[in-house]
């Protein structure tokens, strides 16, 4: 019942959103954004007084996608019983502050941690902590490098990666390039530690 209860925030708020693209981001901006820490502190978004808490903790707050996940949630969270906490970081570059909400999340009493996790690798370690504590963890847009983790809902990113490749020849042609011309494209990647990043390339 308690891990039945943590998984219905994630069938309620971030179905519809799951076969978007994350925004990225210009590599200046995202070096400048890496320079300071930017953990967005929880917030309590429902029902504060419940004994039940449930801790969402994201990797990015910014473009449509992420505001479609945080709508998501937010509605997802008036339907339940429990005290849903939203925090994360406001880039992706800020491993250890991730690291450190879920820590908090710990401390704190939390029945379940909803998370999107920055880094593929970085992450698995406190995910393992979480679940030795009995504690669900469902993740949502990238999975990490471990099976240390009770649920995750992503996009089939090998196949993202596919129908972007698909996409990118369609439009090749369409501006005159023969299929038989030696032609070269570039891959700009949000992060190069993200498991889901590592696979949309693969696709590709």
């Amino acid at each position: 019942m308690r891990r039945t209860k943590a998984y219905r925030l994630i069938f309620v708020g971030v179905a519809s959103v799951l076969l978007g693209g994350c925004s990225g981001s210009s590599k200046a901006n995202m070096e400048e954004a890496a320079e300071q820490p930017a953990v967005v502190d929880y917030t309590c978004i429902s029902n504060p007084e419940s004994d039940k808490q449930i801790y969402v903790i994201l990797k990015n707050y910014h473009g449509a996608y992420w505001e479609k996940v945080i709508d998501g949630i937010t509605e997802a969270a008036k339907k339940l019983d429990e005290a849903v906490y939203l925090g994360g970081i406001d880039n992706e570059t800020d491993i250890s502050g991730q690291i450190d909400l879920m820590n908090q999340a710990m401390e704190q009493g939390a029945d379940g941690i909803l998370l999107a996790p920055a880094d593929s690798n970085s992450l698995a370690d406190g995910c393992q902590k979480v679940r030795e504590k009995d504690i669900p963890v469902v993740l949502i847009d990238s999975s990490i490098n471990s099976s240390e983790f009770d649920a995750c809902y992503m996009t089939d990113n090998i196949d993202a990666g596919e129908m972007a490749a698909k996409e990118m020849l369609e439009l090749l042609y369409d501006a005159g390039n023969s299929p038989t011309d030696p032609l070269e494209v570039g891959i700009q990647l949000s992060s190069d530690s993200s498991q889901a990043m590592v696979n949309r390339v693969s696709g590709f």
